[in-house]
């Protein structure tokens, strides 16, 4: 029987275009989790370091199902992966471990227990030139969720349709979309069309359809949910830890100057992906 799943998002807002990160030279011993889903918005563990960049040789695909967090087991949610491809290159966030057992006991649970993904190490690319080892979360397609490529609208039509504990499958695509357009460079976002056709089709479906048009708030407030890490002011969660009480208040600590607004975090009761 599969543990309870945590609540849902947690999120902060005030979006900045610049990079994360105070440390001056990447160590290498150090443990990185790269995060090109919904650890770019809640990694939801404690972290010293946080970084912007990519990976190469991989393409970002919305081909994994979810039961528990974007979806149910009667209407499977869709989100992403990534998938072995020559010359592709996917974007998202590094994070350096403040705990590393912690928050791979949490990774663990929310990636793996709950949806179906495994672990590899690959070369990360920030976008100051540096390059790192970091842990991937990849859903490979043996994994019983796996639901592979279809037309761009089925995908289309299966995420307008699903939701689960942490929101709507809407909302998951919204905030990665979100996420690209404010932190990866404008030129370097032809290597996802995967994701941006994806997010002009949902909201041309949506806007046709005047029973859907309560869903285009998910992508109208999408940009205020892409948290704020630069590199004058760092924040992370007090705890790791779905069940601890921090999530009730959710309070941050600062590792810098004096903490943006914190007025646009809402519903502290939301925790994960």
């Amino acid at each position: 029987m599969k543990p309870s799943p945590p609540a849902s998002d947690s999120i902060a807002s005030s979006p900045t275009a610049s990079t994360a990160g105070s440390v001056g030279k990447v160590n290498r011993q150090s443990v990185w989790v790269f995060g090109y889903g919904s650890l770019v918005w809640r990694p939801g563990f404690q972290f010293d370091d946080t970084r912007i960049g990519f990976v190469r040789g991989f393409a970002r695909r919305f081909w994994q199902g979810n039961d528990v967090h974007r979806g149910s087991c009667n209407q499977l949610g869709r989100v992403v992966t990534l998938i072995e491809e020559d010359g592709a290159e996917t974007w998202g966030r590094a994070f350096l471990l403040r705990d590393e057992e912690a928050a791979k006991e949490y990774l663990n649970h929310r990636e793996t227990d709950l949806g179906g993904y495994t672990t590899l190490s690959l070369n990360f690319s920030c976008v100051d030139g540096k390059t790192m080892q970091v842990l991937v979360y990849v859903a490979l397609p043996n994994n019983p969720l796996f639901l592979g490529p279809a037309p761009l609208i089925t995908i289309a039509n299966e995420i307008i349709l699903a939701q689960g504990v942490c929101g709507h499958n809407v909302e998951y695509l919204a905030n990665l979309a979100a996420f690209m357009r404010i932190h990866v460079p404008e030129d370097r976002r032809r290597f996802d069309d995967h994701l941006v056709q994806l997010d002009f089709l949902v909201q041309s479906l949506i806007t046709s359809d005047g029973q859907l048009s309560h869903l285009q708030v998910h992508f109208d407030e999408a940009e205020n949910r892409i948290p704020v890490f630069d590199q004058d002011a760092l924040y992370f969660p007090l705890s790791s830890s779905p069940d601890s009480e921090s999530r009730k208040s959710l309070e941050y600590h600062k590792l810098g100057r004096s903490p943006p607004s914190m007025a646009a975090i809402t519903e502290p009761e939301k925790f994960n992906r």
